[in-house]
């Protein structure tokens, strides 16, 4: 059997549902009421017999830990300061743009794979990561032509890019220094519709890490609004008041 490397959990709480968060069914946590993170975690209810998210901190080497977690506090330091904390509230209020009027059905195409023809659809989604380099930031794609010609598409098909993807590349897009590039990029492609990046929340994991993931994709999505490019929120969550957290977070312009 593998040992799982430095920088991930080692403690096992199979079967995976036992980490499940349900209010009706468990108890809170004993730890959780005196937490610091309470008001913006609520709290958690698992069938695992836990004290405080803490007993999820596991990794064999702390110091090679890559989650936001509080043993490790020069890592969760400059994680918290890179959100400016967990509240959804402080997130940048930007004018909303037009929604767009989407089939209830898209196809999403990674490539054009083997296919020598134009895929004839109205619609196509495409993942936002293949539209320019994910270290450099650098556009692979300029133009509506080039993408078309990339993903066999009609050129005046509507287009979704979809940030859903794996967190390899999905970290990397918080990575890229210099976004503004892209945001150029994505605006002059005309797109419908993009997808913010899907963080993960990952349940065998102190649950800063969770609410530093939320924050990121709220932050995401008013950079790419901000950044004229029309975009939906990817509403990841662990808990319902997680859920309850993005419905009370208007992330518009009040009017």
């Amino acid at each position: 059997m593998n040992r799982r490397p430095p920088h991930e959990p080692t403690r096992s709480f199979a079967p995976a549902h036992r980490l499940q968060d349900d209010a009706t069914r468990n108890a809170r946590w004993l730890g959780c009421r005196g937490c610091p993170d309470f008001k913006h975690c609520g709290g958690m209810h698992t069938e695992a017999h836990i004290f405080d998210c803490s007993d999820l901190c596991s990794c064999a080497d702390r110091s090679k830990c890559d989650m936001m977690c509080r043993n490790n506090p020069a890592l969760f330091f400059e994680r918290l300061m890179e959100v400016n904390g967990y509240d959804l509230d402080t997130i940048p209020r930007v004018p909303p743009l037009p929604a767009p009027n989407l089939p209830e059905i898209i196809p999403l195409i990674s490539d054009k794979f083997t296919r020598n023809k134009i895929l004839r659809e109205p619609a196509v989604a495409v993942p936002l990561y293949e539209l320019f380099h994910m270290g450099s930031g650098e556009p692979h794609i300029r133009t509506r032509e080039e993408l078309s010609e990339r993903f066999q598409i009609p050129a005046r098909a509507v287009l979704v890019a979809s940030g859903v993807n794996r967190d390899l590349k999905v970290e990397a897009w918080w990575a890229i220094a210099e976004r503004s590039r892209i945001l150029e990029s994505l605006r002059s492609l005309d797109l419908a519709l993009v997808t913010t990046p899907n963080f993960s929340l990952f349940t065998n994991v102190p649950r800063p890490d969770n609410l530093h993931g939320m924050k990121r994709i709220g932050l995401s999505w008013a950079e790419l609004t901000a950044g004229g490019v029309p975009a939906a929120l990817h509403l990841n969550a662990r808990t319902d008041h997680d859920y309850a957290r993005w419905t009370a977070s208007s992330l518009s312009v009040r009017k």
